[in-house]
């Protein structure tokens, strides 16, 4: 599809994981054991032959570029289109919208053959394609089209949840006003001409947001389009998010809608030996990655690559991230726990089931924690 360029926009995503975006941007949060958050909207967009890629990216974003490294993983390591990172504007790093994005990288958008611009975040966790919204889009000869959801998957994906400012409510606003019932995924699709013309024609301050100050005002000169997606999807814009998701999929039917056979999410290859379960292991209904040494119990969790469980240690309702170390008499529940962090004997984590506790990367915890 070398009519369409894909721009993830990072621009704007907030570091609103707590903990877990203390040191990474959104987009390199792990999610299900074994992938990134942005390994969805990027194994969309080539799965859409979509093989011009750029990365708007703007702060904390040493994790995302390890992980993305050339794209190689994704097929995107070409000597023409790919894989592009864009880092903010040194002088910018205080700017509070995306329009400045745009026009410090418009040469390089100009440059790409293109004649639509896929413009995603990486809050959405949807595996799916975009071949319907990009046909529909070049048929009806649109300037903009959206891609909702009839039916929020989660209140996240609602528009009084992803929207965040009376300006958000009333872009959700306008969508409904094209079509009931719609609501906005954080995904559309624009002619370059037009958004070119609504850069450099509207006279927009650098601290405006392109979709919010700009489109949304322009919407009633546009041939705007609706596409509604089909399939599983939810969004992740809080904590509470994150971990309610997140082990949703261990119910079989949630992960087998996402993570469909015919349908591979494409993430960073890391070679790790098959999981080991010692005598002592108990796992209940548990999604376990590779690299594991499981000698306690283990219920309701999911744990990702080269965590080590001891025997006498528990870990229940919970999240433990990369190369966390669980030893033995340590008890875990309703917590997400980030990489390379130890638990001792007599630690005891204790949140709740709205509020689970996070504890950060590489923290050796040594106090008793309750909620």
């Amino acid at each position: 599809m070398n009519k369409v360029m894909g721009i993830i926009n990072l621009a704007e995503e907030k570091n609103c994981l707590s903990e877990l975006t203390t040191d990474r941007c959104l987009a390199a949060v792990p999610f299900a054991a074994r992938y990134r958050l942005i390994d969805f909207a990027l194994t969309n967009m080539v799965r859409s032959n979509v093989k011009e890629i750029a990365i708007f990216t703007h702060s904390n974003y040493r994790s995302l570029l390890t992980h993305v490294g050339s794209g190689a993983d994704w097929d995107l390591n070409k000597r023409h289109g790919g894989l592009y990172v864009l880092p903010p504007y040194w002088q910018d790093t205080d700017i509070n919208g995306d329009i400045d994005y745009f026009l410090h990288n418009w040469d390089y958008i100009e440059r790409s053959k293109a004649e639509h611009l896929l413009i995603s975040g990486s809050s959405l966790i949807t595996n799916t394609n975009f071949d319907k919204l990009i046909q529909d889009h070049i048929n009806k000869n649109a300037d903009i089209t959206f891609l909702t959801i009839k039916t929020p998957a989660s209140p996240a994906l609602n528009d009084t949840s992803t929207f965040q400012d009376n300006r958000q409510k009333a872009l959700s606003t306008k969508i409904n006003n094209v079509t009931e019932s719609a609501f906005y995924t954080g995904i559309y699709l624009i002619k370059k001409s037009c958004l070119h013309s609504l850069i450099f024609s509207s006279g927009s301050e650098i601290t405006s947001n392109l979709l919010i100050d700009v489109i949304c005002s322009q919407f009633s000169l546009m041939n705007v389009q609706i596409v509604q997606h089909q399939g599983y999807s939810c969004s992740i814009n809080s904590i509470q998010d994150y971990y309610h998701h997140s082990l949703q999929l261990l119910e079989q039917k949630n992960y087998e809608q996402l993570f469909q056979l015919s349908r591979n999410v494409t993430t960073k290859i890391s070679n790790y030996k098959p999981a080991k379960y010692e005598q002592t292991a108990s796992v209940k209904q548990s999604l376990i990655s590779t690299g594991c040494r499981i000698a306690g119990n283990v219920e309701k969790s999911m744990l990702s690559r080269a965590v080590t469980v001891e025997a006498g240690a528990t870990v229940k309702n919970s999240i433990i991230l990369d190369h966390c170390q669980i030893k033995s008499g340590a008890y875990i529940e309703n917590a997400i726990i980030d990489k390379f962090t130890v638990l001792s004997e007599g630690d005891i984590i204790i949140g709740d089931k709205e509020h689970p506790h996070v504890i950060g990367k590489q923290k050796n915890v040594q106090t008793v924690v309750k909620k």
